[in-house]
């Protein structure tokens, strides 16, 4: 069996996303596979992830822009235009659109040049997104000239969409993507998606999708040809749960009260999709009667950009941004209930952490929930937009929190076991050798 070598593509390595990409990079390492990251944007202090292009503010490339001229470095020049360009033609859509508005054009902002160093030592290329590193067409270009194996793996909409990352309720992508609610065009999104089609049917993709209701909008999609192999494998989450640490001690660490204590958290409080207005709603509703508010405790993680829970009756603690898998596995431990309001989501991660955790969990119908879930078992899934009874599930599975858990479950029991990292970089370490 050969050693293959494996180069993924994401756009950062901290985000939900971010995440998931180096723990199935770790995986992978762990069973001595040669595996590197490439990232516009670069927190993280892991050796083998690598910042490419100029993924900077826009006044850090005009800087660059001026800086570079002076020496005549035309290349570089040209490189730094290309990318201001491209990033004000985003910006104006931006301004134009909503707040949470996400929409690759299919443009590559980094130089194929510096990519084919990358390209030039590796067997087999995973995009986890493109991000602007990559477009259509150099994949192609990269597939042809170094022969590698390409996968695909889903962690958002926008492989098969004409541009949208989320489809916030539109279908067109199961069509044709003619006129694009996002960006308010009637052919933009229509020619980036044939644009997909075309080029992804001269390249033997292998499609990989983190769960079933993923599967599900693969096999629907327009751009998909029924010829690529498309495989279910479960991201990896490191399981390092705190069984033996006491429920009080963890709230103690962390500042909490010894009462009920929810769990919310996402990447941005500012993205409607993660229903962080949704939650506000439900724990200061009359839809929570049979339940006291003041004995609740919510605590939440994150950027809130503006965001407050403020004016709610249950008490509120947010931690901030929290960057470790310790941190993370202590407010486990420390919260009774995760809630996880997501209306358009094909995760999200934090599902799966509760779930590995053995954390109770109320969640809207869809992504991974939808797997790992089972109602009157381990939470309550509940039908998409159904504030009500989200609110109401909250309260009674807070009041039934002893018997709410999957330790007798084989089948959840099972999931579990294909949650793990060491199952995820084995289970992707096969089909690379297919």
């Amino acid at each position: 069996m050969s050693n293959n070598k494996i180069l993924h593509i994401t756009n950062n390595d901290y985000d939900g996303e971010g995440r998931a990409v180096l723990r199935l990079h770790k995986g992978l390492l762990n069973l001595g596979i040669e595996s590197k990251v490439l990232v516009l944007h670069k927190r993280s202090k892991e050796k083998h992830v690598y910042a490419v292009g100029y993924a900077g503010t826009l006044i850090t490339l005009l800087v660059d822009f001026v800086k570079s001229s002076f020496h005549f470095d035309g290349d570089r020049v040209r490189k730094i235009l290309r990318f201001i360009l491209f990033k004000l033609k985003v910006k104006i859509l931006h301004l134009k659109n909503k707040p949470t508005f996400l929409f690759n054009f299919g443009l590559s902002a980094v130089d194929f040049k510096e990519l084919s160093v990358y390209f030039l030592c590796s067997d087999v290329l995973v995009l986890h997104g493109m991000h602007d590193i990559l477009s259509p067409e150099s994949v192609y270009r990269a597939y042809k000239k170094f022969s590698l194996k390409i996968f695909y793996h889903i962690l958002d909409m926008e492989p098969i969409t004409g541009g949208c990352h989320f489809n916030f309720g539109c279908d067109n992508y199961l069509r044709d993507c003619n006129n694009c609610p996002q960006i308010n065009s009637n052919s933009i999104a229509h020619t980036i998606l044939n644009r997909k089609k075309d080029l992804y049917r001269k390249i033997p993709i292998n499609w990989v999708v983190p769960n079933n209701f993923a599967l599900d909008i693969l096999n629907k999609s327009y751009v998909v040809d029924k010829l690529h192999a498309v495989n279910v494998v479960f991201m990896g989450i490191e399981n390092q749960r705190y069984k033996n640490i006491d429920k009080s001690y963890a709230r103690n660490k962390l500042g909490l009260p010894e009462k009920p204590t929810i769990l919310f958290g996402c990447f941005n409080f500012s993205d409607k999709r993660k229903g962080a207005q949704i939650l506000k709603k439900s724990l200061d509703s009359s839809y929570m009667n049979n339940f006291e508010l003041n004995n609740i405790h919510l605590v939440t993680f994150g950027e809130l950009n503006g965001f407050s829970f403020e004016g709610i009756k249950p008490q509120w603690t947010h931690l901030g941004s929290i960057d470790t898998s310790e941190e993370m596995n202590m407010l486990y431990r420390a919260s009774d209930l995760l809630a996880s309001p997501s209306i358009d989501d094909i995760g999200p991660t934090i599902v799966q952490e509760a779930f590995m955790n053995h954390l109770p969990i109320v969640a809207f119908n869809l992504g991974v929930a939808k797997d790992l879930v089972k109602n009157n078992i381990n939470g309550n899934l509940i039908p998409c937009f159904n504030f009500e009874k989200f609110a109401t599930s909250i309260s009674s599975c807070l009041l039934r929190l002893d018997k709410l858990d999957y330790k007798n479950d084989n089948e959840l029991l099972s999931y579990e076991k294909r949650c793990s990292i060491n199952s995820e970089a084995k289970e992707f370490l096969k089909l690379t050798y297919n």
